[in-house]
């Protein structure tokens, strides 16, 4: 009998509700919103201290322990986050309601963790987008993203890769002479803008070489 009810309450909230997953119904928004901020707190604080000693680093040359450290340190990090992510996903989908802050970490786990992953929410990115709920800055990183990693030219010229000489060098981006135009559509600065900026608060040097092809990128990355 108590099977009976179940089932009949599921089948009544289907109706009810058509076209609305089961598990949105029992998601505590709340909960997963403070553990995704808590999430994106370790994401960013452990990367935070990784720029400085990566920008004393190319200065010097001294650090490189340091960085090894970290790295790993950085892993778990990413890795106990997907985890995290994928549990709530598995159970709340992606809820609107999430804080402005859960959002961002939804986001950037994504984007530090498998190609997959980020190409399986890449259309969910974009619907946050178009509600309001994150910038388009934000699609812009995670589809550079996805061609990079596809080995494919980016478009608003947001991913990095460290050339054979340690330096930070931008993907080859389709298109260059149109590039500080693309960029203004999602609100990000001009390149030249953002490669100064960089250096000055961070202290990250990346360069953008015009006659970088797609091809010898790909081989310095060893995609080919």
């Amino acid at each position: 009998m108590k099977n009976a009810r179940l089932l009949f309450f599921l089948i009544l909230l289907i109706i009810m509700f058509p076209g609305t997953p089961i598990y949105a119904f029992q998601c505590d928004t709340d909960a997963m919103s403070a553990e995704l901020d808590a999430a994106y707190t370790a994401d960013q604080e452990i990367r935070h201290e990784m720029m400085g000693v990566l920008s004393k680093y190319q200065e010097t040359g001294e650090g490189m322990t340091d960085l090894l450290r970290l790295k790993g340190e950085m892993d778990s990090i990413d890795q106990s986050n997907q985890k995290l992510l994928t549990q709530w996903m598995n159970r709340c989908g992606w809820p609107d309601g999430l804080t402005s802050n859960a959002h961002r970490a939804v986001f950037m786990i994504l984007q530090h963790g498998g190609l997959e992953e980020m190409k399986r929410f890449i259309g969910e990115v974009r619907e946050k987008v178009d509600k309001g709920l994150m910038k388009p800055e934000s699609f812009a990183l995670m589809s550079d993203r996805i061609a990079m990693r596809e080995g494919r030219h980016q478009t608003y010229g947001t991913q990095t890769f460290q050339s054979p000489n340690s330096v930070n060098t931008v993907w080859p981006v389709k298109n260059p002479e149109r590039l500080d135009q693309r960029r203004q559509q999602v609100g990000l600065p001009p390149m030249q803008e953002y490669i100064r900026v960089a250096k000055d608060s961070m202290g990250v040097v990346m360069v953008m070489d015009s006659t970088l092809t797609l091809e010898a990128a790909r081989e310095m990355r060893g995609m080919d």
